[in-house]
């Protein structure tokens, strides 16, 4: 039986975390619990827990997540579908919904070009191979971006439905740093990774969601829009353009 390291970055968050571990401990596998009890840059706790991790394969859950039974064995069966197999995730109820990433069939096992950060499994050399997550992302956009930085390398995410998931996060209103996050991450994620007439048409899109954002939240727009052209040749230099349709589609249609 596999050992599995599991971790959860969370604050101040103890009944909603203690949640989460049951859910884990209901799965019957041994595992390697490290939880990451600090405020600070979730993207950072999380590369940090990795590098502490003894097992190959890692469960990463948000505190405010709960798996359902199953989700781990179901998940290692679907690694043995491909040894290039780097993530596994699946069907996520968030709340009064229900996220398949823009899937037409989200009933059917398939590959995918991204993947939900809320409850997933990866391997620990695929993680390290492409150097975990962004830390200048924090939040928003994390996996978009390291699912693209997989993809290039040969890596693939696979998406079984019998990995079901519970997502029950405090739904808020935007605020001041969200609107920044979302605005600077997003113009950082498509320069960095995708096509440029994909780029270049939503950079035209978000700048009018960024104006209608920028009626309430000025300060952030504004200081979102210096962040990108500050760090603009940076991303620029990073820039290696993914062509798989995984990643690319969806970006086509988000905007309809």
């Amino acid at each position: 039986m596999e050992n599995i390291s599991v971790i959860i970055p969370t604050y101040q968050r103890d009944k909603e975390v203690q949640l989460a571990i049951e859910s884990v401990k209901n799965q019957g596998y041994p595992i390697e619990l490290i939880i990451k009890s600090e405020k600070g840059n979730v993207s950072s706790l999380i590369n940090q827990a990795v590098r502490e991790a003894k097992f190959e394969y890692l469960l990463i859950m948000d505190d405010d997540a709960t798996i359902e039974k199953d989700f781990i064995s179901e998940a290692l069966q679907s690694f043995k579908l491909d040894p290039r197999i780097a993530i596994v995730f699946g069907y996520v109820s968030d709340r009064d919904f229900i996220k398949t990433y823009h899937m037409k069939n989200p009933n059917n096992l398939q590959y995918t070009g991204s993947f939900y950060g809320c409850a997933f499994m990866v391997k620990k050399r695929a993680w390290n191979e492409v150097k975990g997550f962004n830390e200048s992302y924090n939040a928003y956009y994390t996996e978009p971006d390291m699912a693209a930085r997989l993809i290039k390398r040969g890596w693939k995410i696979i998406y079984n439905p019998s990995c079901r998931a519970a997502h029950n996060p405090n739904v808020q209103k935007s605020s001041e740093r969200q609107v920044f996050l979302m605005i600077k991450n997003h113009y950082f994620f498509i320069w960095e990774h995708l096509p440029l007439s994909i780029a270049l048409f939503q950079s035209v899109k978000w700048m009018g969601w960024s104006l209608a954002r920028g009626i309430r939240y000025p300060m952030s727009v504004i200081n979102a829009y210096i962040a990108v052209f500050r760090e603009f040749p940076k991303i620029i230099q990073n820039r290696e353009v993914i062509t798989d349709k995984l990643v690319t589609g969806p970006w086509k249609i988000v905007f309809r």
